[in-house]
């Protein structure tokens, strides 16, 4: 019902407050085999679109980003994931997803949330080769995943930014 990062503009002047409001996590591997991804999203665009709308301009880019590292399960289904991001794109906010080492075998769920969610690749399927989601199947090292995981939030920010301008009409 509240999130443990609050909601703010992506640019340079909130970036180091979001930073600084993770939790710190080194050494911590819980919850082990647990995946609440239906139950959490159902929270997320909760807020996102109820109590913390208010905290972003109304017609700022709105995106969520969903890193697993595999199958929903506490309850969730692949089908209730999807339809939570489809319905949270109807009211006007992308889902990105992000498969971590570990998720492979869940390819085609999360590539058919990322499809749902406005922001599959071009030409993509959720059977593959070319999946919606950003697939990160393998790591050498934490250092490596690290590596992985920015690029592909750096490609996510670019797509989530809006190039479009209103051109106001000449005189004359």
């Amino acid at each position: 019902s509240a999130p443990q990062v609050p909601l703010a503009l992506n640019d340079p002047s909130h970036q180091t407050a979001m930073l600084s409001a993770l939790p710190p996590v080194p050494g911590d591997n819980s919850p082990v085999l647990q995946t609440p991804t239906e139950a959490a999203l159902a929270a997320g665009y909760g807020y996102y679109l109820g109590a913390g709308a208010s905290a972003l301009p109304p017609d700022a880019a709105k995106f969520v980003v969903l890193i697993t590292d595999g199958a929903p399960n506490c309850g969730g289904t692949v089908a209730g994931v999807t339809g939570a991001v489809a319905q949270a794109f109807a009211k006007g906010v992308k889902t990105f997803v992000v498969g971590i080492p570990g998720a492979s075998s869940y390819n085609a769920g999360m590539s058919q949330a990322a499809a749902a969610g406005g922001t599959g690749a071009p030409a993509c399927s959720p059977t593959g080769p070319t999946w919606c989601h950003f697939a990160l199947p393998t790591a050498a090292n934490p250092a490596d995943l690290a590596t992985k995981l920015s690029a592909a939030l750096a490609a996510i920010k670019g797509k989530s930014a809006s190039c479009d301008y209103q051109i106001p009409a000449q005189d004359g």
